[in-house]
């Protein structure tokens, strides 16, 4: 199962899982395309009655829903707004999947939950947490609260936390970067002096993809 499947990467996960052979059920807010093969269930993740009764019958969840992209964020507290969908919603959704019995569930969470910056080196497993953004501080908050609920309760728990996502649509940041180079204006690139990693939306799918089956990935970060 893939919840946000109808985003940015939850689309292009769908196709590949499905492509490969595997039974995807896609949960969205609302079908808006409809891939061939893919069963599809519209539902509000941030509702509490959702999944209440009963429960689809899957092996591994990976969890894309969330609330992300806010470049001008208006509600009066966007903290609370995140931990609404990234962290309360993700909870309640892994302890209905640990009732139905699923075997596994990935959470993608995100490099922000490492920092804003390196100093040495770069982040790597082994780095302390040190989230500052609310988007950031949510997914670590769902991370750790995670790890409590399933911690020797027989659902392996997988989280990936990946840097940016590219793709010539990719929303967000990268996408305002890509419509300013298409806009034929100068920009200061020689002027930076900073690195950081990307990851391409094809290479997340295939990781994701092998997160869901490799028994080696449970209980990995």
């Amino acid at each position: 199962m893939v919840t946000g499947a109808s985003g940015f990467v939850g689309s292009a996960l769908c196709c590949e899982l499905a492509r490969t052979g595997y039974a995807v059920i896609a949960v969205v807010r609302r079908v808006v395309e409809r891939i061939p093969s893919v069963t599809y269930i519209e539902a509000d993740l941030t509702d509490p009655a959702t999944f209440a009764g009963e429960f689809p019958t899957v092996d591994c969840i990976i969890h894309l829903a969330g609330r992300a992209h806010i470049l001008t964020d208006k509600v009066a507290d966007p903290l609370a707004a995140f931990r609404e969908v990234n962290r309360d919603a993700t909870v309640r959704l892994a302890t209905r999947a640990l009732e139905a019995g699923v075997k596994r569930f990935v959470f993608v969470s995100s490099i922000g939950v490492n920092g804003n910056s390196t100093r040495q080196q770069a982040f790597n497993e082994d780095s302390p947490a040190g989230p500052h953004a609310p988007y950031a501080i949510s997914k670590y908050e769902a991370e750790q609260e995670l790890g409590t609920l399933l911690r020797g309760k027989g659902m392996e728990l997988v989280v990936v936390r990946p840097p940016l996502i590219y793709a010539n649509d990719a929303p967000g940041n990268f996408g305002r970067l890509l419509k300013l180079v298409a806009s034929g204006l100068p920009l200061p690139l020689d002027g930076v002096r900073n690195a950081r990693s990307l990851v391409s939306r094809r290479n997340i799918v295939g990781f994701l993809s092998l997160c869901a089956e490799h028994p080696d990935a449970a209980g990995e970060l």
